[in-house]
């Protein structure tokens, strides 16, 4: 038979609280991993197509997991279990995606937060903002490497992920020491089970 799904997705009023805040967490319950796993799916539907990063699996399972374990290139092979920088998802894309849509299927005892730092709400000083747009990096993607900085007036979106880019001149420094500085003044998003947590990735950095 039919299985009824009842749920709370994207709807007028999260929308425009993403509009407004550049990120909107949305509260679900629901009985098994499978369910909330379609839950999710459906969220996202409301975004858009979903893409992978890398393989083939749009929905990846994450964890807290050791230096030896992790993928080469993720910040999990920088920093461990160690609290994780400021960044944005898929920052070595030309085009870094626009949404990332992160749910908590079970927060665990240690009760560890999300920091979340919206570029447009809390913006940078004169001398802060010059800095961004000045400091070169090294954006490494294998053969598809290129060089970057953190923002441009030629385009809409932020791109920060020290993982993945290297400074090259002294002012990429400076915007490294930036988003560090900005880290402990950073909300801090607390999950529950069955919270969906929708980010403007163009805008929002999280660590």
């Amino acid at each position: 038979g039919e299985v009824m799904l009842k749920y709370h997705s994207l709807d007028a009023d999260a929308s425009v609280e993403l509009e407004r805040n550049g990120w909107v967490a949305i509260q679900n319950d629901f009985e098994s991993r499978g369910e909330f796993q379609i839950v999710v799916q459906h969220t996202t539907a409301r975004l858009g197509r979903p893409v992978a990063d890398r393989g083939s699996n749009k929905f990846q399972a994450i964890q807290p997991i050791s230096h030896s374990d992790a993928h080469p290139s993720s910040l999990s092979a920088i920093y461990g279990r160690s609290q994780f920088p400021l960044h944005i998802d898929t920052a070595h894309w030309p085009t870094p995606c626009r949404y990332v849509v992160l749910a908590c299927l079970e927060p665990g005892n240690s009760q560890v937060c999300t920091y979340l730092n919206d570029c447009i709400t809390t913006p940078f000083s004169r001398d802060q903002a010059v800095v961004l747009r000045d400091g070169l990096f090294h954006v490494q993607n294998g053969r598809k490497s290129f060089y970057s900085t953190v923002s441009s007036s030629m385009r809409k979106y932020f791109r920060f992920d020290p993982g993945c880019m290297k400074p090259m001149n002294d002012a990429a420094h400076g915007a490294i020491e930036i988003f560090r500085e900005r880290f402990t003044s950073s909300v801090e998003f607390k999950w529950n089970r069955g919270t969906i947590l929708i980010l403007d990735n163009w805008r929002v950095l999280h660590g």
